[in-house]
């Protein structure tokens, strides 16, 4: 970064003009948010049918075209909720009004773009019926709320008071994360429309150029080239070299910039930062000494945590008018 130049432009006092609302949350948002939780956490129990749309399928299946079974279909205690569309078209709706213990023909056209054995062909299913599910949706009660608390391991919310809260601060945290989001993406486009940031060549063209074998490795493990994975993206390759020329020099001037306003402000991550950002990566992160620092050697870890300084810095030194 030292070969990089950078003349600053003006970073404090930025006024930004949000279209997100400041965030709030209403007691209707949590009482909508339990309402799907009661939905997807109901109480599951056996019922004797006919099997309907909604119902789960405990089935047994056997797959042939023209006599001859395939491979992948065949399985047994399947679990297929009718009407969810998982299988091919025309399958689930041929079970409708099946009884525990039946077994049925079910007759299906491979669709068109389907693998390439199966494409386009007439198959059929032999399935039984082994067991007929559906959820008891009573609202939210305290069944609910022991297997969402499980299923989610929040072993602290107990209670439906407790629950109020956790779910308000969810929500609240998802829309701070959106709104703080869109700060930052404001405060980076007046950072990179303002100052002025020269990049030698040398420094552009490694960045790209690692970037480039960085896609094309990707394209490689997934058995293309990059030509390839490019025309299914629907793009050429002069299109998305452009693409990465711009996105390395967006990424190279904001850190350079950041790197800046980190020294002006005296905002630059010293060997107790790092220290303190390793011990919460084993803390919360559940990574072992070595593995974050393999991950974040100390030169990447302190360009990281000026970056969260920084971010801070203009965030706290900014007038911020949120969306009536």
């Amino acid at each position: 970064m030292n070969d990089i130049k950078v003349t600053l432009c003006e970073y404090k006092g930025l006024k930004l003009e949000l279209e997100s609302p400041a965030p709030s949350v209403t007691i209707d948002e949590v009482e909508l948010q339990k309402k799907y939780i009661a939905q997807d956490f109901a109480e599951v129990v056996s019922v004797e049918g006919p099997l309907e749309n909604g119902h789960t399928s405990i089935i047994d299946f056997v797959g042939s075209v023209d006599g001859v079974e395939f491979d992948g279909g065949s399985a047994q205690n399947f679990e297929l909720v009718i009407g969810s569309g998982a299988f091919i078209p025309g399958f689930e709706d041929q079970m409708v009004g099946m009884k525990k213990g039946e077994t049925r023909v079910i007759k299906v056209r491979f669709p068109d773009n389907y693998t390439p054995e199966l494409s386009g062909k007439d198959a059929e299913f032999k399935v039984t019926l082994h067991e007929i599910k559906m959820k008891k949706e009573s609202g939210f009660d305290e069944g609910v709320l022991k297997r969402f608390t499980e299923a989610q391991k929040i072993p602290d919310v107990d209670t439906m008071e407790k629950l109020d809260k956790f779910i308000w601060n969810a929500i609240y945290q998802k829309k701070l994360e959106s709104v703080d989001k869109e700060i930052g993406a404001k405060l980076e486009k007046i950072l990179l429309d303002g100052c002025t940031v020269e990049i030698p060549d040398e420094i552009m063209n490694e960045q790209i150029e690692g970037q480039i074998k960085g896609i094309e490795s990707y394209a490689q493990s997934n058995g293309m080239d990059l030509s390839t994975m490019l025309s299914m993206m629907g793009q050429n390759e002069a299109v998305f070299k452009d693409t990465v020329k711009n996105m390395v020099k967006s990424e190279l001037s904001l850190n350079a910039i950041f790197n800046e306003i980190a020294k002006v402000e005296n905002l630059v991550a010293d060997d107790k930062d790092v220290e303190k950002f390793y011990e919460e990566g084993i803390k919360q992160g559940g990574w072992t000494l070595e593995t974050i620092k393999l991950k974040f050697p100390e030169d990447t870890a302190k360009t990281y945590i000026n970056g969260l300084k920084v971010s801070s810095f203009l965030r706290s030194n900014s007038e911020i008018t949120y969306k009536a």
